[in-house]
């Protein structure tokens, strides 16, 4: 992955200067606000122009714009009302900026005219009322107070015409007035209204109107406040929301620059995924700091996609919600389940089916600052459960959050302490053999924590099936997993589960393709487990598909085995699995007496039949052991002449004692309770041969 942040402009949301590109349409817009004030001549009443718009709208910048058009014609300057603490220190900062803007042509006399002046207004300032009925007429009556003393007055008028006689229009910006506190901002307007009110002396004040009239609400007002606000300002400029097709605009050259980042292909599931997720966010990027902000939240974190192995379309749409909806992204983890299946728990095992009425109060109760339906309907592009506008738009793919196994990087931009990294995986697929991936993954295999190493071995399951081309090699691997977990008594949620499964699943996959055989696997994974890859799990059903070819290779090694070496067949502990082999792989005809050579007599017989004697584990918080015979096979593989004379025998001398094979703590078992059962059963075969012949 390139260095994104090496290469990509630094974002510190900062205005646009004077000469800046117009990313946002706006250069119209700036004209008129530029237009308008240019009609304010020398001589005119003095005017506020107010640039109206919420936070991160590009106020700032759209100042800087009207600046450089007016700069030239007019006499332009900052006016910094929060660097005072009170009505003394805003009033004299504005003297400051009025006399520095008026700059050697406002010396000697005049300049103390002015200061005294200011020094004469600014106790009125501090004592004028501004909240109650009376406020706009007591700001009057104290200007009014000023103008009947006549020597304030006349130095009012000579500064008045000192400024006309500039030959320059004055304008004064004053910029974040929103940010204000609620004194600052009153104190501020007083200024406007009783020590600014020089003709040709002008103002331009940029402020978040929402944010000003709830300043402006303080305990006890009766007025309105909006009202007031249009009192102060005569002419306010709208600023203009940015076009949706500029959003639209910005928004895929960011995503596409993300893409090249983080070095991420997209299938053409991925694609419509982003396009869905364009459609909910674009017209939420309504100012150039929401753009700004989102776009840098994304390349920020971008080095985690590739780290953490995110799907990108679901990191773009959790990096949104946890900027737009915080309240919404701090609530996934509690809603998981409902996320993904879209039904609530109510009350013990009740579970109800979550309506979109009922994503849209949820999303409502937990977060009141987020705007309800883009919020909604990106949560259904990202959970299954979710539904907006009628529909759900989901689309199932690699590495979703709404995978439990993943959520977690989602919400930390990393994989946590619990989680296995796909790369990891990924290289021991593919064969790194001795790496330090292999020893990692190996690590938390082998490992105590069993939670983890069902994830390690889940994820190799998974990725296996992506990648076809893989070869035998991770066949030995996982073998050397169960040597080393060979001491582990079997257990409820025990890893030697999992890695059995996976042992099943990548010895199909090897003897399909022809890179293993069936003495191949043998020799690697031993008989007893090859047995068991075949017909304990679930998974190797991959081997039994077609014409059993692959299946049909165990029955010729087990039928070479049986006619060569019968007695260590017999005794191997695994008879039934191996018959069981014989009988799916062979004609049943041809099963039918393959036994009759190894029962010479009663007692072989016995011998005989209790190597169909098994025991069964039984897995739990302790585990439990029964026995139990596969009559089934001693019969098919027997012929019925030799049979039915040894059932009589072992029928006669079965007894009725008393015994428990079932449930049983130890797998221990007493010679004489197996002899026990083996007779009790060799009876109630004999019992169900001769009811079927009844039938017959």
């Amino acid at each position: 992955m390139r260095n994104i942040r090496s290469e990509r402009p630094h974002w510190s949301d900062e205005p646009l200067a004077s000469d800046g590109a117009d990313l946002f349409g706006r250069e119209a817009f700036v004209d008129t606000v530029a237009n308008r004030i240019q009609l304010v001549g020398p001589e005119d009443p003095s005017t506020v122009f107010g640039l109206v718009g919420p936070w991160g709208s590009g106020k700032t910048s759209i100042l800087n714009q009207v600046r450089s058009r007016l700069s030239g014609i007019w006499e332009v300057a900052d006016f910094s009302p929060w660097s005072g603490g009170d009505s003394g220190a805003v009033s004299l900062e504005f003297v400051r900026t009025l006399t520095s803007l008026l700059g050697g042509k406002l010396r000697g006399e005049q300049r103390r005219t002015f200061v005294g002046y200011a020094s004469y207004v600014t106790p009125l300032i501090g004592i004028v009322p501004f909240v109650g009925s009376g406020a706009r007429g007591s700001v009057e009556r104290a200007f009014d107070a000023l103008a009947q003393r006549p020597p304030w007055q006349k130095q009012f008028d000579e500064l008045s015409a000192k400024i006309q006689d500039l030959g320059k229009r004055v304008l004064v910006i004053v910029d974040d007035v929103d940010r204000l506190g609620v004194e600052e901002l009153i104190t501020l307007l007083k200024v406007l209204r009783l020590l600014g009110r020089f003709r040709g002396v002008h103002y331009l004040i940029a402020y978040d109107q929402e944010t000003v009239e709830g300043l402006l609400r303080t305990p006890g007002a009766d007025w309105r406040t909006a009202s007031f606000m249009e009192k102060i300002v005569q002419y306010p400029f709208e600023t203009p929301p940015v076009p949706q097709a500029t959003a639209r605009r910005l928004l895929q050259e960011g995503l596409q620059e993300l893409l090249e980042a983080t070095d991420e292909r997209l299938d053409p599931v991925g694609v419509q995924r982003v396009q869905r997720i364009i459609e909910v966010i674009a017209p939420q990027l309504r100012t150039p700091r929401t753009i700004g902000r989102f776009l840098e939240h994304l390349h920020a974190f971008a080095s985690h996609v590739t780290s953490s192995q995110l799907d990108l379309p679901d990191y773009v749409a959790i990096t949104w919600l946890r900027l737009a909806a915080h309240g919404t992204w701090s609530k996934l983890a509690d809603w998981g389940p409902m996320l993904r299946t879209g039904k609530r728990r109510r009350g013990g095992a009740t579970e109800s089916k979550m309506s979109e009425a009922d994503w849209e109060e949820l999303i409502r109760q937990t977060d009141s600052s987020a705007e309800i339906a883009p919020t909604q309907a990106l949560l259904a592009v990202i959970f299954p459960g979710v539904k907006a506008q009628g529909e759900n738009s989901y689309q199932q793919h690699r590495r979703s959050i709404a995978d439990k196994t993943y959520f977690g990087r989602y919400m930390l931009l990393a994989i946590p302490e619990d989680d296995v990294s796909d790369s990891l995986v990924e290289e021991v697929i593919r064969g790194g053999g001795g790496s330090e991936q292999d020893a990692e993954l190996s690590a938390i295999i082998d490992g105590t924590d069993w939670a983890l190493a069902n994830l390690a071995i889940s994820r190799l399951r998974e990725l296996c099936e992506q990648i076809p081309s893989r070869g035998s090699h991770l066949v030995e691997y996982v073998v050397a997993r169960l040597q080393a977990r060979s001491h582990e008594e079997e257990a409820f949620s025990s890893p030697v589960a999992a890695l059995q499964e996976l042992l099943a699943f990548e010895v199909g996959a090897a003897m399909t393709k022809g890179t293993m055989d069936a003495r191949a696997v043998i020799a690697l994974v031993g008989e007893k487990t090859s047995l068991r890859l075949l017909w304990r799990w679930s998974s190797p059903e991959v081997l039994r598909d077609g014409d059993g070819a692959v299946l049909k290779q165990f029955g010729e090694y087990w039928l070479g085995e049986l006619l060569a070496r019968p007695d260590r067949v017999r005794g191997s502990g695994m008879f039934p699995e191996i018959t069981e082999v014989l009988l799916h792989t062979h004609p049943a005809e041809s099963m039918s007496s393959l036994l009759d050579p190894m029962i010479p007599d009663y007692e072989s017989f016995l011998q005989l039949a209790d190597s169909f004697v098994e025991l069964q584990t039984w897995v739990g918080p302790t585990n439990r052991y029964a026995l139990r015979f596969r009559g089934e096979q001693l019969i098919s593989l027997v012929s019925r002449e030799k049979l039915a004379p040894l059932l009589d025998q072992a029928a006669a001398k079965a007894g009725r004692e008393d015994y428990t094979v079932q449930d049983l703590e130890s797998p221990d078992i007493a010679p004489e309770v197996r002899r026990a059962f083996l007779l009790g059963s060799l009876r109630n075969l004999k019992n169900s041969i001769d009811y079927m012949d009844l039938a017959d």
